[in-house]
């Protein structure tokens, strides 16, 4: 009897140590993960606040470095203030540039005196770019630049990137907002200085067979550049076609643009889908009085017109038949010196003739020059970008071609 209270006794103080030893672990054990949680969000905290100072100081750096892009811009375009791009400029010596340059400001625009900082070529010598010492030349420069009608020659400002972006993208908005807020059907039409290539292909369904438009759109330009990524986007959110290389009249997608610089097509028409019913022919017609062909859009609208609302003719003038001999001989004195040669190489080209004969034809071209009579005499040569070889056995061919 004795034993087994004692027994009893024991396993009392095996379970009361037990409990007592499982209190003692919990508590170093709560103790420990409260300590280790302190530790924890001791180290979040940390990083957190430098975390937050690291954001800080990102915000700074990226303000410093706005800063200093707006300072990098504002020096380019006072760089860009006093520098020309000349295109169309033949017969610049070789590592001679700036005398060139300098006798064609003196000899064909009449601007003297100019103070050249630098001269070089870019896009393989096709472009001569000349850096001046003063706005004040640049303008000078720019004021005579109606002497170089007729030349193939062309002088502009040199614009950074993103000015010339932004003066396009700020016209683009104007467009875009017009577009999004107009209730009735639209014609987008003009030089919009975007490049397309072919792109644009819609479904069948919107195209109805009355239509007189294709699905596929074809273009002798294969570009596409980001600014027409934007109109195309704006199309297809409007529900607009672009009519350019999709109708009758323009059944290969015609160069609407044809000058110093090459070919494109830049002047673009675009209707809304309700329109395309009304449509009866878009084309592009093949005039010199401009480097951009004017576009013609034709509707089939079933109107009448009243007169009382038509615009008066304006007054003509008085033609004889001395003025028709008179035309006629002016006409042919000046008719060789008229024609542009790069639009008649974009001619030929498109005429099926091959590329070896317009190289051979561009290297009899390559190099000419003329001079005018004056009062004083006659000036010296200056390079031409017009015209056609007077008693060469082509000319009379190639201007009927042009």
């Amino acid at each position: 009897m004795a034993s087994k209270k004692l027994q009893q006794e024991v396993n009392y103080g095996e379970e009361e140590f037990f409990i007592k030893m499982s209190n003692l672990l919990d508590s170093k054990m709560a103790t420990l993960v409260e300590q280790h949680i302190v530790r924890i969000e001791g180290k979040i905290d940390t990083l957190i606040s430098e975390n937050n100072n690291l954001n800080k100081e990102i915000l700074s750096l990226k303000e410093e470095n706005k800063v200093i892009k707006n300072n990098l811009q504002v020096l380019l375009r006072k760089s860009k203030a006093k520098t020309l791009i000349i295109g169309g400029l033949g017969g610049v010596k070789e590592g001679n540039y700036l005398n060139s340059v300098q006798e064609f400001f003196s000899k064909v625009l009449g601007v003297s005196d100019i103070m050249i900082d630098r001269v070089f070529l870019i896009r393989e010598g096709k472009l001569v770019v000349v850096e001046l010492l003063k706005v004040s030349d640049v303008q000078q420069i720019l004021r005579n630049v109606n002497k170089l009608k007729g030349t193939g020659i062309w002088i502009n400002k040199d614009l950074s990137y993103q000015d010339r972006g932004s003066h396009w993208r700020e016209d683009f908005e104007g467009v875009y907002d017009f577009v999004s807020n107009c209730q009735v059907n639209i014609v987008i039409v003009g030089d919009l200085n975007i490049r397309i290539g072919n792109a644009q292909i819609v479904p069948a369904e919107i195209i109805e067979s009355k239509s007189k438009v294709n699905v596929e759109r074809s273009s002798k330009d294969k570009v596409v550049n980001s600014k027409g990524k934007m109109f195309l986007e704006l199309c297809d959110n409007y529900n607009c076609l672009v009519l350019n290389g999709r109708t009758q009249g323009d059944l290969c997608g015609e160069f609407t643009y044809v000058g110093g610089q090459g070919c494109s097509v830049n002047d673009i028409c675009a209707v809304s889908y309700a329109l395309l019913d009304r449509i009866y022919d878009f084309k592009v017609i093949p005039k010199l009085f401009s480097d951009h062909m004017p576009i013609c859009l034709t509707l089939n609208l079933n109107i009448q017109f009243k007169k009382d609302l038509l615009l008066p003719l304006l007054p003509k003038l008085q033609w004889t038949t001395i003025d028709k001999h008179n035309f006629k001989n002016k006409l042919e004195e000046s008719a060789f010196d008229s024609p542009d040669r790069n639009h008649l190489y974009c001619k030929l080209y498109n005429l099926g003739l091959s590329t070896k004969f317009i190289n051979v034809l561009q290297g009899l071209y390559r190099n000419t020059e003329s001079s005018v009579w004056t009062v004083d005499g006659v000036t010296s040569s200056f390079p031409t970008g017009t015209g056609l070889k007077q008693g060469c056995l082509l000319s009379p061919m190639l201007f009927l071609c042009s």
